[in-house]
């Protein structure tokens, strides 16, 4: 049930619905490597997450690699990633009734694999202060538009507002 106001109890449950997936962001953080395909990226997290007590993934959980990055919602597929790729991860976590959502974008390491000297360091630097900007903006009271707005500032005063979509 969608209530504006939780339990103690939904609350906690939510708490622990997203640290599941944060364990699992962890673990899948250490275990991609170049070579392997987007599906079992997907098999190894969700699996993952059921031995940290999640009953199953929230939703069909994404893994887009490379320019599969860009697509809204794109299922794991067979393709297979490559050191220095960027990798999206779209997942969540089901525990008693509740569930977590979170999207990860990591970068594939490999031998000379510098994350600092990628092509996209500088754009992963905006979207990370983008995202600061955001959360500090969030205090009871505060409008979700105007969190919205301290992060489209940030990537609009960086010359990218015209790429920016919802």
């Amino acid at each position: 049930m969608l209530r504006q106001l939780k339990t103690p109890e939904e609350v906690e449950k939510i708490r622990l619905a997203c640290g599941i997936a944060d364990r699992g962001a962890g673990h899948i953080r250490r275990f991609i490597q170049a070579g392997m395909s987007e599906r079992e990226i997907a098999a190894e997290l969700e699996w993952f997450m059921r031995q940290q007590g999640a009953e199953k993934a929230s939703f069909d959980t994404i893994v887009a690699s490379g320019w599969r990055g860009a697509l809204p919602h794109g299922k794991a597929s067979d393709k297979i990633v490559a050191a220095g790729e960027f990798v999206t991860l779209d997942f969540g976590a089901l525990y008693q009734g509740y569930c977590s959502d979170m999207t990860r974008t990591l970068l594939v390491n490999g031998e000379g694999v510098n994350a600092e000297s990628h092509p996209l360091f500088d754009v992963y630097q905006i979207v990370l202060q983008a995202q600061l900007a955001a959360i500090s903006a969030i205090r009871p009271g505060v409008r979700c538009q105007q969190v919205d707005d301290a992060a489209r500032r940030v990537i609009t005063e960086a010359g990218f507002g015209d790429n920016f979509r919802s």
